[in-house]
C-alpha cells in the first residue's frame, strides 16, 4: 500500500465529523457544532423565574383589558332597558369584587414565586426591559393589550423544551398604546381620586405629570388628617398605582418637577425620551461576548470579573469610538447583575456551580497548539514501529477503515519516506494515573435527599444545627492512593492501593510492606467466584522518598509483570524465557509529570528498554485533556461506587472483610504493622472489602477506552489506529486551518526531532511560525527550552536514546557537585581538626606534656588565659557538647580572676571541658570511596519492603495444632524420626495426662500455630533472596503449606526455644543445646536433615538434606570441601578446616573442625513408615500431599534411577531442610541454598 500525499482539503475531509463537523468561519478557524447540550438545573430555574415573570405581566395586561371592557359596560349601562342593566350591573360586581382581584391575588403571587425562585438576582430588571421591548413590538396594533396576550397564548402552545429565546423587535413609531386607569382600591391615601384623566391617550404625558404633580402637591384636598400636604414620593406613586407613569421614569420625573418648581415652565404635551440612556452593551454585543471568548475555548466558563471586564472593555471601546480619553472604573454589583442574566440567557449559556479551579498555567497549555504538536509528534513516534514489510492484517484492517484511521499511518509513513510501520497494539498501549479516595466505614445513604423540620429549628439553626441521625462514619475516614494501569485494549493492570503517612510506631520493622491480596481485583472478591487474582495493598512509613520508592516498587513487581502478562496471555510469548521481544509486542507506557514517575523511569530505563517497553510522558499541565486515564469514565464512578457500598453488602465482600482482617490481626502480632487509629484500620478493611465490587462496575471495557478515543490514541470504530482529529481535539480552542496547513508542511520534521532528540525544542515552532502560548489574559508565555525538570516539560519520549544520554549526563553532573561539596566539607572538617590539633599542642606545651587530648586534664585556667579569644571560641566548639548554637559561646574572653569568681567568661567555660573528649574524633562526615550501583539500590529495595501473602489457600490446610491433636500422625513421625528418647511427654500416647499436662499440652500446640506464622513469613525473604529466577515455582507453594508439618515436629521434638514470640523475625528459633538432637554418628545410614552446631559460638549455622546415602558419606562430602584450598561456598569460606591454608584467614567464623553435626529429622530409609511418605497425612503419610501435587512429584523428571518413593523422601528431606533454615538466625546461617535444588535447579553452589 503506497502512502498518499495529503492536502488540507483531504486532511479536512477526513475529520469532518471527528471534531464535531469542521467548517471554515470568517476568520478561517473550523467552527464548532453550537447545537444546545443539556441544560443545568439553574439554568431551568433560571428560564423558569422569566417564564413567572412573563406571565405576572400578562396578567397585569388581563386586569387592564378587563377595566377597559369595564368602563365600555359603563357606557352601555344606560343605554339598556332597567333589567337588563340590572344583570349587567350585577356582573360588573362580580367582575370587580371577584375576578379583578383574584387577577392581582394572582399577578402578585406570581411575581413573589418568581423572585424566590431565581437563581440568581436582577430577572426581574431584565423581565421589565424585556417587556418594554415586547410593547413596542406591537404599539402599532389597534390593540395592543390583546395582541400581547395573543402572542403570549401562542408562544405557549407552540412552545417546546430548552431554551426559549425572546426575538427583539425595532419599535415602530407610534403613539402610546391607549390605557384604562386600573386599580381604584391600590391608591396613595385616595390621591388618585384627585389624579385628572390623561389628555393625550392612556398614560401621562412628562408634562402631564410633573405639572399634575404640582398642583396635587398645593390642593388642600390632598393633604392629610394633620394638615401636611403628601410628599413627592406619595403623589408619584399614586400615578404609578394609576398606571398613568411607569416606575422606571422615576429620575426623570423628579429631575422635571424640581425644575418646574424652580420656575421653568415644561408643557403638558412634552414626551418622555423613547430612547432613553443607552446600554453599556446590546444584545449583539453580549452574542459577540458568548461567542468569542467563551465558546471558542471548551469548559471555559465566565464568573462576575470576567462579566465586569467584559462590561468595562465594551464601555472603553465605545469611549474611544467617540473619540474620548477611556477612565478607569468600577463595574456596580446592580450593574453586573444584570448583565449576567442577560449572558445566562443566551441560548449557548448555562448556569453551573460546578466549575473547578484551574491554574493558569493549566489553561494555557490545554490551549497551546504546540503542546497539541509535541502530543501527536510523540504519538507518532511511539506508537509506529518501523518494519521491514507491511504487516497484511494492517493492509486489510486499513483498506477496510475511514480515512481518518489510516490519516496519521500514512502520514507517518511518508514523513519516514515511505518506510512501513506497524501501529502498536491497543493492548500494549498503557497508561498509569492515581486517584486519591476519601475512605470510611459504611456508606453514604443518598435514598432521601429532602428532611422535615419545624420552622423554629430553622430560625435557631445559626446556634443549633439542623440534624439527622445515620449510622456513618464519614468524619471518622482516611485517604488512600490507588494507581491504575489501562490498556487501549480495555484491560486494567491488578489493584493496587497505598496508604501513607505511616509512623515509625505503626511500622516499626521496615518502612515498606506489600500485602497480597487474593481476590482483590476487578471480579474478584465474591463478584467471581474462585477468583483469585492478587491485588496489592502497599503500607508505607511518612518519610523522604517514600512516592518514589512506591512507584519504583509498583513499577517493578506490577507493571512489567502485568505486561509481559498481557504478551504471554494474548500472543503466547513468555518473556522469562529470555529471548528478545518481537517489535509486534512493542509496548508503550504513559504517564504524565508526576516527580515520582519520572524519577523512577529515568533512573531504570535499562529494565523497561530489555523488556521493549517506551516510556512515554505526557504534558503534566494538559493531564486532563491528553491523559487516557484520566479522560476514562473509571475514577469518578469508582468514587461513587465506592461511597455506595458496604463490606455487609454482599457475602463475598465479607469474606475478604474477614480474610485481609485475619492477616492485619497477624501482623500486629509479629509487630510488622500496627494501625494506631482503629476508625483508620475500620475504614480501610471495609474499603477493601468493597473495592472489587466497586471496581468491576467502574473499570468496565467501554469505560477504560474511552480515554484511549477521546485522546485519539485509538479510533472509535476499530480501536486499533491513532486518530488525527482526536489528537487535535484536544485542544480547548479551535483549531485554525492555516494551522493544519503549516501542520502538514512540518510534521516530517517534528516527528524526526522526537526520534531523535525525543521531544520538539521550542526553535522548531518558531522555524514553522506556530503560535506561542498564551494565557487566558491574552499575554504570551514563552517556554524556553532551558527547562531540565522533565515533569515540567511538554510530551516527550522519555526512552529515547537522546534523552537517556541527556538524563546521564545530568545526573552525572548532579553527582560531581554533590561529590565537589562533600569535598569541600571534608576539607572544611579537616580545617577544625588541625585547628584543635594547634591549640591542643599549645597548651601541652605549656605544661611540658606530650600532645595529646588526655594531658589536657592538667591544665590550670591560668594555661587557657594564655590563648586568644578566638582560640579559645574553638576549643569551646570542639569540646562543649551542651553548646548547640554558636551564640551560646559567651562573647567576652574574661579574666582569670572573673573564672575564679565563677563568672562565665570565654576562660572558664574552656576550662571546665578540657577533659571531655573532642567533638572532632571520628570519621570525616562523607565517605568519599563509597559508590553506589544499579544493583544494590535493588537490593536495598527488596531489604526495606517487607512481603506479606493474604489468606492463600494452603492456609486452610491443617494446622501445626491440629496435627499435633492427631495421635497418628504423631505416632507415625515418632517412629519415622526415632523420637522415642527426645518427645515431648505430653504426646506420648499412653501417657496419663493430668490438668496440668493438658494445660501445657494446648500451650505447645498453640505455640505450634505462631512458629508456622513466623516461618511462613521468612519463607517470602527466603524466596525473594534465593530463589531469584524461579520464585513462581510449584514447589514452593507445596513447601509452604508443610511448614505446619516441620512446625509441629519441632514442637513435638523439643527443638525451639520456650518464648519463640518474642523472638525478632531475623532471629534464632532453635534451642541452642544439642542433647537434644540425636548425633549424626548414632545413625551414619539415616537421610533426612541434619544441622551444623558451632560449639565456640553456640549457635545453629546450617541445615543440610541427605537422600540416596547415609549422613555419613554426605558428611565427608563436606570434609573434603572444607580441606580444599579454594572454598567452593560460603560455607566452606567461613568454616575451612584447620589443615587446609585457608585457616589463616582473619575473617573465617570458626574451623569445620569446630563444628557439630546432629541430625534434626533423620530417617532410616527402609524402615515401614519411610515407605508411607508418598502419602497424606489423612492417609497416614507424613506430608500434606494433594493429589495434584503428589502427580506433579512423580512426573518430575530427576535421576533416571530416582523411583517415585525415592522422589517423596527427597521432598521430604528437602522439607525439613527449608524448615530448620528458616529457623536459624540470618546473622549465623552461612548455607546459600535455596532448598529444592534439584526441582527448581538452582544450587547454592560447590559441594553445599
Amino acid at each position: 500500500m503506497k502512502p498518499r500525499h495529503h492536502t488540507t482539503d483531504f486532511v479536512l475531509k477526513s475529520i469532518v465529523g471527528t471534531l464535531g463537523g469542521i467548517k471554515s468561519g470568517t476568520d478561517g478557524s473550523p467552527s464548532k457544532n453550537n447545537d444546545l447540550g443539556g441544560i443545568t438545573t439553574a439554568s431551568k430555574q433560571l428560564h423558569a423565574t422569566q417564564h413567572l415573570f412573563e406571565i405576572s405581566s400578562r396578567l397585569g395586561t388581563c386586569e387592564t383589558i378587563i377595566d377597559g371592557i369595564d368602563e365600555e359596560l359603563e357606557q352601555l349601562e344606560g343605554q339598556l332597558p332597567s333589567d337588563l342593566a340590572r344583570r349587567l350591573t350585577r356582573q360588573k360586581r362580580i367582575i370587580k369584587e371577584v375576578i379583578t382581584p383574584m387577577i392581582t391575588a394572582s399577578k402578585a403571587s406570581t411575581e413573589a414565586a418568581a423572585a424566590k425562585l431565581s437563581p440568581i438576582p436582577a430577572v426581574k430588571r431584565y423581565n421589565e426591559q424585556q417587556e418594554t421591548l415586547r410593547r413596542k413590538a406591537v404599539s402599532g396594533c389597534k390593540n395592543p393589550e390583546q395582541q400581547m396576550v395573543k402572542n403570549f397564548l401562542k408562544e405557549q402552545a407552540s412552545s417546546t423544551t430548552g431554551k426559549r429565546n425572546t426575538p427583539v423587535v425595532s419599535p415602530a413609531k407610534k403613539s402610546p398604546p391607549k390605557r384604562t386607569r386600573t386599580n381604584k382600591h391600590k391608591t396613595q391615601s385616595g390621591l388618585s381620586d384627585l389624579l385628572p384623566r390623561p389628555q393625550y391617550g392612556a398614560v401621562y404625558t412628562l408634562g402631564e405629570a410633573v405639572n399634575y404633580a404640582s398642583k396635587l402637591l398645593g390642593d388642600d384636598r390632598a393633604k392629610s388628617n394633620t394638615g401636611k400636604p403628601p410628599s413627592k414620593s406619595k403623589v408619584f406613586n399614586a400615578m404609578v398605582d394609576e398606571k398613568y407613569f411607569q416606575q422606571s421614569n422615576r429620575s426623570t420625573f423628579f429631575r422635571h418637577l424640581e425644575k418646574l418648581q424652580t420656575g421653568d415652565e415644561i408643557p403638558l404635551d412634552l414626551q418622555l425620551s423613547s430612547g432613553g440612556r443607552p446600554p453599556i452593551m446590546t444584545p449583539e454585543e453580549v452574542n459577540a461576548v458568548v461567542d468569542e471568548q467563551l465558546s471558542k475555548i471548551s469548559g471555559h466558563s465566565f464568573n462576575k470579573d470576567d462579566i465586569a471586564k467584559a462590561i468595562a472593555d465594551a464601555e472603553k471601546e465605545k469611549k474611544l469610538k467617540q473619540g474620548f480619553v477611556p477612565k478607569e472604573r468600577e463595574i456596580g454589583r446592580t450593574t453586573i447583575d444584570n448583565y449576567r442574566v442577560q449572558f445566562a440567557s443566551h441560548p449557548n449559556v448555562s448556569l453551573t456551580q460546578n466549575a473547578v479551579i484551574k491554574s493558569s498555567n493549566r489553561a494555557t497549555a490545554e490551549s497551546s497548539i504546540r503542546a497539541v504538536l509535541s502530543l501527536l509528534a510523540v504519538i507518532a513516534s511511539g506508537h509506529f514501529v518501523p518494519i521491514d514489510e507491511e504487516c497484511p492484517d494492517i493492509k486489510r484492517q486499513l483498506r477496510d477503515a475511514d480515512d481518518k484511521c489510516r490519516l496519521l499511518y500514512d502520514m507517518v509513513e511518508e514523513a519516514l519516506g515511505g518506510v512501513a510501520v506497524f501501529p502498536v497494539k491497543p493492548e500494549y498501549i498503557f497508561s498509569t494515573d492515581d486517584t486519591t479516595c476519601y475512605i470510611f466505614e459504611g456508606k453514604v445513604d443518598g435514598k432521601d435527599k429532602w428532611t422535615l423540620v419545624t420552622n423554629d429549628s430553622i430560625r435557631n439553626s445559626g446556634t443549633s444545627s439542623v440534624y439527622r441521625v445515620e449510622d456513618t462514619k464519614m468524619m471518622n475516614g482516611m485517604r488512600v492512593k490507588l494507581t491504575f494501569t489501562f490498556s487501549a485494549a480495555g484491560m486494567c493492570a491488578p489493584l493496587f492501593v497505598t496508604v501513607s503517612g505511616l509512623s515509625e510506631e505503626e511500622m516499626p520493622n521496615k518502612p515498606f510492606l506489600h500485602m497480597k491480596v487474593p481476590g482483590l481485583c476487578i471480579g474478584g472478591g465474591g463478584v467471581t467466584v474462585g477468583n483469585e487474582c492478587e491485588g496489592h495493598v502497599f503500607f508505607m512509613r511518612k518519610m523522604e522518598g517514600a512516592d518514589r520508592t512506591r512507584y519504583e516498587y509498583y513499577q517493578r513487581e506490577v507493571l512489567i509483570p502485568f505486561i509481559n502478562g498481557v504478551r504471554k496471555e494474548l500472543d503466547d510469548f513468555d518473556a522469562s524465557a529470555g529471548t528478545s521481544i518481537p517489535k509486534e509486542l512493542t509496548a508503550v507506557s504513559w504517564c504524565d509529570g508526576d516527580l515520582a514517575q519520572i524519577a523512577t523511569i529515568v533512573s531504570d530505563i535499562e529494565r523497561l528498554t530489555e523488556n521493549l517497553i517506551h516510556a512515554l510522558k505526557q504534558n503534566a499541565a494538559r493531564s486532563a485533556r491528553e491523559q487516557a486515564a484520566d479522560l476514562a469514565r473509571v475514577f469518578n464512578n469508582l468514587k461513587k461506587y465506592i461511597e455506595t457500598f458496604s463490606a455487609k453488602d454482599s457475602a463475598g465482600a465479607t469474606m475478604m472483610h474477614q480474610k485481609i482482617a485475619k492477616a492485619m490481626e497477624t501482623l500486629e502480632k509479629t509487630g510488622d504493622l500496627k494501625m494506631s487509629k482503629p476508625n483508620h484500620k475500620k475504614a480501610l478493611l471495609d474499603f477493601l472489602a468493597i473495592l472489587p465490587m466497586a471496581a468491576t462496575k467502574a473499570a468496565t471495557v467501554d469505560n477504560i477506552q474511552h480515554g484511549f478515543i477521546q485522546n485519539g490514541m485509538i479510533d472509535r470504530e476499530t480501536k486499533r489506529f491513532p486518530v488525527l482529529a482526536n489528537i487535535l481535539g484536544t485542544c480547548t480552542r479551535d483549531v485554525l486551518i492555516k494551522e493544519l496547513k503549516m501542520l502538514l508542511e512540518a510534521f516530517p520534521d517534528l516527528l524526526d526531532n522526537v526520534n531523535k532528540y525525543g521531544r520538539i525544542p521550542e526553535a522548531v515552532f518558531d522555524h514553522y511560525q506556530f503560535a506561542r502560548d498564551k494565557t487566558p489574559s491574552g499575554e504570551e508565555y514563552i517556554r524556553p527550552d532551558s527547562i531540565r525538570q522533565t515533569h515540567m516539560r511538554r510530551a516527550e519520549f522519555l526512552t529515547s536514546p537522546y534523552q537517556a544520554g541527556l538524563r546521564l549526563e545530568d545526573i552525572k553532573a548532579r553527582k560531581m557537585a554533590v561529590k565537589a561539596k562533600r569535598e569541600k566539607e571534608n576539607m572544611r572538617h579537616q580545617q577544625h581538626i588541625d585547628a584543635n590539633a594547634a591549640i591542643v599542642k599549645k597548651l601541652c606545651d605549656m605544661v611540658r606534656k606530650e600532645a595529646d587530648e588526655s594531658n589536657l586534664r592538667v591544665c590550670q585556667k591560668r594555661h587557657f588565659a594564655n590563648l586568644t579569644s578566638p582560640e579559645l571560641k574553638a576549643f569551646i566548639r570542639y569540646h562543649d557538647d551542651s553548646i548547640r548554637y554558636v551564640k551560646d559561646i559567651p562573647t567576652t574572653k574574661g579574666s582569670i580572676e572573673e573564672a575564679d569568681r565563677g563568672l562565665r567568661n570565654r576562660i572558664l567555660v574552656a576550662w571546665q571541658c578540657r577533659d571531655k573528649p573532642s567533638l572532632l574524633d571520628g570519621d570525616m562526615p562523607h565517605n568519599l570511596e563509597e559508590e553506589g550501583d544499579d544493583g544494590k539500590e535493588a537490593i536495598q529495595l527488596d531489604d526495606i519492603v517487607m512481603v506479606h501473602t493474604v489468606n492463600n489457600h494452603d492456609d486452610n490446610a491443617m494446622s501445626p495444632s491440629e496435627l499435633l491433636g492427631n495421635q497418628s500422625w504423631v505416632d507415625s513421625a515418632v517412629k519415622l524420626f526415632c523420637l522415642d528418647e527426645y518427645m515431648q511427654s505430653c504426646f506420648k500416647s499412653d501417657a496419663n495426662l493430668d490438668d496440668g499436662l493438658m494445660k501445657y499440652k494446648a500451650e505447645l500446640q498453640k505455640k505450634a500455630d505462631v512458629l508456622v506464622k513466623m516461618l511462613r513469613q521468612r519463607l517470602k525473604e527466603h524466596i525473594k533472596t534465593r530463589a531469584i529466577s524461579r520464585r513462581d515455582h510449584w514447589v514452593w507453594n507445596l513447601a509452604r503449606k508443610n511448614l505446619s508439618v516441620v512446625a509441629a515436629y519441632m514442637i513435638l521434638a523439643g527443638h525451639t526455644k520456650p518464648r519463640i514470640a518474642c523472638i525478632k523475625e531475623d532471629g534464632a528459633l532453635l534451642f541452642p543445646d544439642t542433647n537434644k538432637f540425636a548425633p549424626c554418628a548414632m545413625h551414619p545410614k539415616h537421610e533426612g536433615c541434619y544441622l551444623f552446631y558451632d560449639y565456640n559460638e553456640c549457635v545453629f549455622i546450617r541445615s543440610g538434606k541427605v537422600t540416596g546415602g547415609g549422613v555419613e558419606s554426605r558428611l565427608k562430602q563436606h570434609k573434603s570441601a572444607a580441606e580444599a584450598e579454594i572454598a567452593s561456598s560460603r560455607f566452606y569460606d567461613q568454616y575451612p578446616s584447620e589443615k587446609t591454608v585457608r585457616s589463616e584467614k582473619r575473617d573465617k567464623r570458626g574451623f569445620f573442625e569446630d563444628l557439630h553435626p546432629v541430625l534434626a529429622a533423620g530417617f532410616c530409609p527402609d524402615c515401614d513408615v519411610a515407605k508411607s511418605v508418598c502419602e497424606d497425612v489423612k492417609d497416614g503419610g507424613i506430608l500434606l500431599l494433594s493429589e495434584h501435587e503428589k502427580a506433579s512429584i512423580t512426573s518430575y523428571k530427576l535421576d533416571e534411577k530416582m523411583t517415585d518413593i525415592e522422589k517423596f523422601r527427597a521432598i521430604l528431606a528437602y522439607q525439613f531442610e527449608l524448615g530448620y533454615d528458616l529457623a536459624i538466625a540470618s546473622r549465623d546461617n552461612v548455607s546459600q541454598s535455596p532448598c529444592f535444588e534439584s526441582f527448581i535447579g538452582i544450587f547454592g553452589g560447590g559441594a553445599e
